[in-house]
């Protein structure tokens, strides 16, 4: 069976409209073209989804309305290298992919890989 997402920009009047549906239709939600702070756009979505009990909810204006099985937030963004502070507190349900790739990003994640498995070379003894 096909996955049916739905695809709203966060800028959108009817928003609020397409996150309850898909919450509660237990659909995919992608939200594209996020073009704010990534920090200001996730906590805002970190308080509008939390668990009670068990269960997954999602807060549109006074309503908390029960996320059923299937409900999944995606964000996508275009801005290069998105900027995440590791001060703000990323709920552990939230997941960042970034798949942005450029000469920096590429020499980033090599220089990481090179130092993880590099081993300190010991000083010779002297004669």
């Amino acid at each position: 069976m096909a996955v049916v997402f739905q695809v709203a920009r966060a800028d959108h009047k009817q928003f609020s409209g397409h996150l309850e549906n898909a919450a509660t239709m237990g659909r995919p939600l992608l939200v594209e073209d996020i073009d704010e702070p990534f920090n200001d756009i996730i906590s805002r979505f970190a308080e509008q989804v939390c668990m009670k009990q068990g269960q997954w909810l999602v807060k549109i204006g006074d309503k908390e309305l029960k996320a059923a099985d299937g409900f999944r937030l995606y964000l996508t963004t275009r801005l290069a290298r998105p900027q995440l502070t590791q001060s703000q507190v990323m709920p552990a349900y939230i997941d960042v992919v970034d798949f942005t790739l450029t000469e920096d990003a590429i020499t980033d994640q090599l220089l990481s890989c090179i130092f993880q498995h590099d081993k300190p070379v010991s000083s010779c003894p002297s004669s």
